[in-house]
């Protein structure tokens, strides 16, 4: 089974740059500008992985708010912030209370993004195993 991507973020211009990528490389994603309409969306689907921007400012909740919506409410999905890794206090926050696992900087690479995405993926490239809510990721190449 494939696994399936959702990403939150309010700046249209990195949803089309990441709309049309992860469709070239066939990665299963969903997009949001709104993290109380990605959560509604989570409650009536399987969702594997949750990609949001350290600055999403949906109404009445912020990233730090919604990643921890996330890992009370789906505590198997894999929750990945983009930000200053480094230098935001959020991204900090987030990772030191393990409302995420991982960051990712907001100047990513696309490749280096695809990449990762690949190894949760149903690619038949990887040696795979099931995630606890039924995706893949990968053991060995």
């Amino acid at each position: 089974m494939k696994s399936k991507v959702i990403f939150v973020d309010n700046e249209g211009s990195y949803m089309k740059f990441l709309k049309r990528n992860l469709f070239i490389s066939g990665i299963d994603a969903e997009y949001f500008t709104s993290a109380k309409d990605a959560l509604h969306y989570m409650h009536e689907h399987q969702v594997d992985i949750v990609i949001g921007d350290s600055h999403l400012d949906s109404p009445g909740m912020d990233s730090f708010a919604f990643f921890k919506a996330v890992q009370e409410n789906y505590p198997d999905v894999y929750r990945v912030m983009l930000g200053d890794c480094e230098e935001d206090i959020k991204v900090k926050l987030a990772l030191v209370t393990r409302t995420v696992e991982q960051c990712f900087s907001k100047s990513w690479d696309v490749a280096a993004l695809l990449a990762y995405l690949k190894m949760f993926g149903n690619n038949p490239a990887y040696s795979t195993v099931e995630t606890r809510t039924g995706g893949t990721f990968v053991v060995s190449a």
